[in-house]
């Protein structure tokens, strides 16, 4: 299945990355290289594949060097806009600036996080479907520490989601969000309604979804991720090489796995 025109793509890629230390300093974190590949370029292979045409990229820091790196997206064989996010203020914010170009729903990557895929086009058919508002992509975790790093998707007995949790203390579930969302254009509407939070004095996304889901609006999770890790620090870009290593993902000829 492809989603063609109908889906457009979003990366969020405005992020200082200042835990990456001096490999930051002279080089934005979407542009680290996995296998020898930028993680960014990964994800537009994956979007590119999915049948997506448009991407819009949300930059700030040493937006620069991303946008001379990717132009216009014409080697990525798709058309990539740039949005300047000129406050870091948080990824429901990040998306908020975008609800003036964005009039079908969307697939959001955040751009620091490296994964492997596993049947990406599930998303799609559950949105479709259930006629859903959002599909979160999660993956089954059994370390709880890896859950509390990232958020917590709470299923009702229906198969709908119920609640997720932001960096969870108490860990209800082994349902890891991984930082990839199928949106409705509804979401503009929750992100309207969403406040800063205490923990970080952001905009969150998780909060903009739980307003979804107090709406009374469909969402849905979609075990679509094999592997996934939030590059934060040096470490973890020796991690992800080490997963390449051993598993079965392909980059010959910019190959990416069956989504």
């Amino acid at each position: 299945m492809q989603v063609s025109n109908n889906i457009c793509g979003v990366i969020l890629a405005a992020g200082l990355g200042s835990r990456m230390g001096e490999l930051s300093k002279r080089c934005p974190k979407p542009l680290q290289k996995v296998g020898s590949v930028p993680i960014i370029s990964h994800q537009l292979s994956y979007m590119r594949k999915l049948g997506i045409s448009e991407v819009i990229i949300v930059v700030n820091y040493l937006s620069k060097m991303i946008e001379e790196y990717l132009g216009d997206g014409e080697k990525h064989e798709l058309h990539i806009k740039y949005v300047r996010q000129e406050e870091r203020l948080g990824i429901a914010h990040a998306v908020g600036q975008l609800e003036e170009l964005i009039v079908r729903p969307f697939l959001l990557f955040l751009g620091d996080i490296f994964f492997i895929p596993n049947n990406l086009n599930r998303m799609f058919e559950i949105f479709y479907k259930n006629n859903a508002s959002s599909v979160l992509a999660v993956r089954r975790e059994t370390n709880p520490e890896e859950i509390q790093k990232s958020f917590a998707v709470i299923l009702h007995a229906n198969g709908m989601v119920r609640r997720v949790i932001e960096k969870p203390r108490f860990i209800p579930t082994d349902r890891k969000g991984c930082g990839i969302y199928l949106f409705d254009t509804v979401i503009f509407d929750a992100i309207r309604q969403t406040p800063r939070t205490a923990m970080r004095d952001e905009y969150e996304i998780t909060t903009t979804i739980q307003k979804l889901i107090d709406f009374g609006q469909p969402v849905y999770d979609a075990e679509v991720v094999e592997w996934d890790i939030n590059v934060t620090f040096p470490s973890d870009l020796i991690k992800c090489n080490e997963k390449l290593l051993t598993s079965n993902y392909k980059l010959l000829n910019n190959e990416v796995p069956s989504l």
